[in-house]
């Protein structure tokens, strides 16, 4: 149970700075993955359980994962990339057309991982440097240039949303151990300022430091313990000293044609109509 509230976290996180609904197209939720070698460019829709990957995006020089909005207005798509130099730059897509973009402006400031935000036609993006200090900044998608909007006092921020109810910004920053759980309102007036409203889980710590498909070493809040992993079609059964926990294996992406058409055949054997005859 420790384990799952401190995933738990991580994953709320993750939605925050890398996904989007785009309401004016049927709500499906939008998100950025990791390609074959890791990078973050794979743009998908996300349902419970499944990921449909619709393009991939740059040459692979970039991951998109400073975060990801929709703006309603455009009908366009916005997210930030950092290259392995540090560089962030802007991109604009739209869904129709994921693959091209419209808009492609390098960043003056680099270090943009900590969340996107839109709030009518101004985009709200964290940096974080090297020491892990967040700061705010703002850029006008009409024309205007990227402005530094003050410090934040929550540092090494992974998420940033906007609640266009109060006006206001959410984001969630790291706890005093380094653990991205705190959940932080940000107000602009009279200078930005940050307070945190509460923390997700318990800030407990997984540490994996072996794995294999017959075993996985793993260390929680300082308790490490090994556990044997055992296959049986879909399910994996992982056996630790606290017992038995049965996990459904998930395809990574929706097959194509893997739901049979209602009232169709379905061949023995796998193939295609190559000529009919009458």
């Amino acid at each position: 149970m420790t384990l799952t509230r401190a995933l738990s976290a991580c994953g709320l996180a993750w939605a925050l700075f890398a996904s989007v609904t785009a309401p004016a197209l049927a709500a499906p939720t939008y998100s950025f993955g990791p390609d074959g070698i890791g990078v973050g460019r794979v743009f998908s829709t996300v349902a419970p359980g499944t990921a449909t990957s619709i393009a991939t995006l740059g040459d692979g020089s970039v991951a998109f994962n400073g975060g990801l909005v929709y703006r309603g207005a455009t009908s366009s798509f916005y997210a930030i990339g950092n290259d392995g130099l540090g560089n962030a730059s802007l991109v604009a897509f739209s869904a129709a057309a994921p693959g091209t973009f419209t808009l492609n402006q390098g960043l003056s400031v680099s270090g943009f991982t900590g969340g996107l935000a839109l709030a009518g036609s101004t985009l709200y993006a964290v940096s974080t440097d090297f020491s892990g200090s967040s700061s705010l900044y703002s850029m006008d998608l009409t024309g205007g240039s990227l402005t530094l909007l003050g410090a934040l006092s929550g540092a090494l921020y992974t998420g940033l949303t906007f609640d266009a109810d109060d006006g206001l910004l959410y984001g969630i920053a790291a706890d005093e151990f380094g653990v991205g759980r705190s959940v932080r309102r940000i107000s602009l007036g009279g200078g930005v300022s940050d307070v945190e409203l509460f923390r997700l889980g318990d800030g407990s710590v997984a540490r994996v430091h072996a794995w294999s498909r017959e075993a996985i070493d793993v260390e929680v809040d300082g308790r490490r313990a090994r556990s044997r992993i055992t296959r049986a079609g879909d399910r994996l059964v992982v056996s630790h000293p606290g017992g038995d926990a049965v996990l459904a294996v998930q395809p990574r992406f929706e097959l194509p044609g893997a739901e049979a058409v209602s009232g169709g055949l379905v061949a023995p054997m796998p193939g295609k109509v190559v000529e009919l005859r009458v």
